[in-house]
């Protein structure tokens, strides 16, 4: 891309990142994070969770729960809320997506994205991605913690 005249930004490699592991292309994918770094890119919000998306995809939990916690760092220091609230919004859907409620329950109790996302959406979202994914029961739950939460 730098041969072409093209200044990679934190979307484009992301958007490659996304592409390589969509055809399964780990090694790939790997390769253009190191790159991304090299260069003086940081990774986005969204290029962990892309990454968080296609490891519990693969059904590498530990693997995800590793690149989580970079994800929840990462938040801290965005300054683009939005995109904070985007990767957030794509990570419960995808974790709902892929059957890794308890994930979802887990970031419920925890909540380890701070500040970094509105508490309103961020448990509103929860219950609708799990409402989507025909998991009403642990909707309910998703306000049971809430109500746990806020009585302590």
């Amino acid at each position: 891309m730098t041969n072409r005249g093209c200044c990679p930004n934190a979307v484009t490699y992301t958007t490659l990142i996304n592409g390589y592991c969509k055809i399964g292309d780990l090694g790939t994918m790997h390769k253009l994070l190191d790159e991304m770094r090299e260069c003086g890119v940081v990774p986005n919000s969204l290029t962990y969770n892309v990454l968080i998306h296609w490891v519990f995809k693969r059904r590498d939990v530990a693997y995800g729960r590793e690149l989580m916690r970079k994800l929840w760092e990462r938040m801290k220091d965005e300054n683009d809320p939005s995109l904070n609230t985007a990767a957030f919004a794509n990570l419960i859907d995808s974790l709902c997506r892929e059957g890794f409620f308890n994930e979802v329950f887990r970031i419920a109790k925890e909540t380890p994205q701070g500040m970094s996302v509105n508490e309103e959406f961020a448990y509103g979202h929860m219950i609708d991605a799990l409402c989507r994914a025909g998991r009403n029961h642990g909707a309910s739950r998703v306000i049971y913690i809430i109500l746990n939460l806020t009585n302590k």
